[in-house]
C-alpha cells in the first residue's frame, strides 16, 4: 500500500454511545490514501453530483461535509445513512485508499484507570482519567490517525492534510512532521474535497454502526466497508502499546499555524455583532467564502490582530465586509504583509487545475 500513497488526509470524530450515568467512550478517524491526487477533485465531484440526483436536488456548493448533507433529512437518519453510503460506493476503484482507526481503551489494563501524560522537559507527569484522556485524544485525533498509517505502513515523505485541530506536543506529532510533509486547512471539511471525503467516510462508518447497534471493532468496521463494496479496507486499532506516542509529553500546544497551507482566506471582521462569526457563518456570502476558498485550495479563519499577526503571508487574501475590514485590509498591506484584500460584493471563484493538491 505504501508505494503508491502520495497523499494522505485525515479527519476524525469523537464516539458516544449511551448517556448520563451509563456511556461507552472511544475514538474513531479516518486516513485516505490517494495514488493520483491530481484527479480526486473530479472524483469527488462526480461523486457529489450522483448523491444529489438521488435526491433530486440541487448541490448547494461544491464541498460538502455531513453535517451539510444531514440537513437535508433530519431526523430522518436512514436516508442520511443511505446518501453517505452512495458516496462512499462511488469512490469505489477510483484509486482510493481507505484507512480506518479507532481507539477503546480497558480500564481495567490501567493502573487505577489512569493515564500518565507529560514528563518531558519541565512539565511534570500528570494523571488523568481514561474517559477524560480520550476527550483530549478525540481534539487531535486526525493526525493520531495518519501518523498510525504512516508508521504501520512505513511511508515517508507523503503530503498530509489535516483539518484545524488543538492539542498539545505528542511523540507522534514529532514522529508525522520529522517524515512527511503536514498541511492544516482551517475548514477543511467544506473547502478541501480530501478533508471533505474523509469526514464523509468517518461519518458514515459512526452511523452504520449506530443504526445497527453494534460495537466499535474491527469486524464491524469492515461490515460497514462492505456494505459500500469497499472489500479491503484498513483498519487500525490505536490502543494501550501507542499510549506513549500519543499521550502529551509537554505541556505545550502545538503550533498548528506552522503547518497552514497557503495562500489561506481571512475574514476581517466589521466588530458590530458580538456574535459576529456566527452571523457570518450562517449568512449566504459565507458560502461564497467557502466555494472561493475551494478554488484556490484555501483554508478559511477568523482574522484576529492579536492571534494572526504572524500566520499571514505574501499572497493570502483577507475578505471584507464593509468600511472597517477594508481599513484592516488597507492597514495590514501599509505594513508590508502583501495580501490581497478582497470586498465581498466582488467575490468570485477561479478554478485552478489540481486544485488543493497543487496549490500550497
Amino acid at each position: 500500500m505504501g508505494d503508491y500513497i502520495s497523499l494522505m488526509a485525515a479527519d476524525s470524530k469523537p464516539f458516544i454511545r449511551g448517556g448520563q450515568s451509563k456511556f461507552y467512550k472511544g475514538c474513531i478517524g479516518t486516513c485516505l490514501g490517494f495514488s493520483n491526487p491530481q484527479s480526486f477533485p473530479s472524483v469527488y465531484s462526480s461523486a457529489m453530483d450522483t448523491v444529489f440526483e438521488e435526491v433530486s436536488a440541487d448541490r448547494p456548493r461544491s464541498i460538502l461535509k455531513s453535517y451539510d448533507l444531514g440537513k437535508f433529512f433530519g431526523a430522518n437518519r436512514k436516508e442520511h445513512l443511505d446518501l453517505l453510503k452512495v458516496f462512499i460506493s462511488e469512490l469505489e476503484s477510483k484509486e482510493v485508499i481507505f484507512n480506518f482507526a479507532y481507539t477503546i481503551l480497558n480500564t481495567k489494563r490501567l493502573p487505577d484507570g489512569e493515564v500518565k501524560k507529560y514528563g518531558k522537559g519541565r512539565s511534570p507527569i500528570k494523571l488523568i482519567k481514561a474517559l477524560k484522556f480520550l476527550d483530549e485524544l478525540n481534539n487531535y485525533y486526525s493526525y493520531i490517525s495518519a501518523w498510525k498509517v504512516s508508521k504501520s505502513v512505513f511511508l515517508k515523505n507523503t503530503t498530509v492534510y489535516l483539518d484545524h485541530f488543538n492539542g498539545e506536543i505528542t511523540d507522534a506529532w514529532t514522529e508525522l512532521c520529522a517524515h512527511h510533509q503536514v498541511y492544516v486547512i482551517p475548514k477543511g471539511d467544506c473547502c478541501s474535497p480530501f478533508i471533505s471525503a474523509a469526514d464523509l467516510v468517518t461519518a458514515y462508518v459512526d452511523e452504520y454502526l449506530s443504526q445497527n447497534h453494534l460495537h466499535l471493532n474491527e469486524n464491524n468496521i469492515k461490515l460497514a466497508f462492505k456494505d459500500c463494496n469497499i472489500l479491503n479496507p484498513h483498519v487500525f486499532y490505536i490502543g494501550h502499546n501507542d499510549i506513549e506516542s500519543i499521550v502529551p509529553i509537554q505541556e505545550e500546544q502545538i503550533e498548528v499555524h506552522q503547518h497552514y497551507i497557503h495562500p489561506m482566506a481571512f475574514i476581517l471582521k466589521e466588530g458590530i455583532f458580538k456574535v459576529e462569526s456566527k452571523i457570518i457563518e450562517t449568512s449566504p456570502n459565507y458560502q461564497k467564502i467557502l466555494e472561493f476558498a475551494h478554488s484556490y485550495g484555501a483554508g478559511i479563519k477568523f482574522f484576529s490582530l492579536e492571534e494572526d499577526y504572524k500566520k499571514i503571508r505574501h499572497g493570502d487574501f483577507v475578505i471584507y465586509f464593509g468600511d472597517e475590514g477594508k481599513k484592516q485590509a488597507n492597514y495590514l498591506n501599509q505594513l508590508g504583509y502583501m495580501i490581497e484584500a478582497i470586498d465581498i460584493n466582488t467575490l468570485t471563484t477561479q478554478q485552478r487545475t489540481g486544485n488543493d493538491e497543487t496549490n500550497k
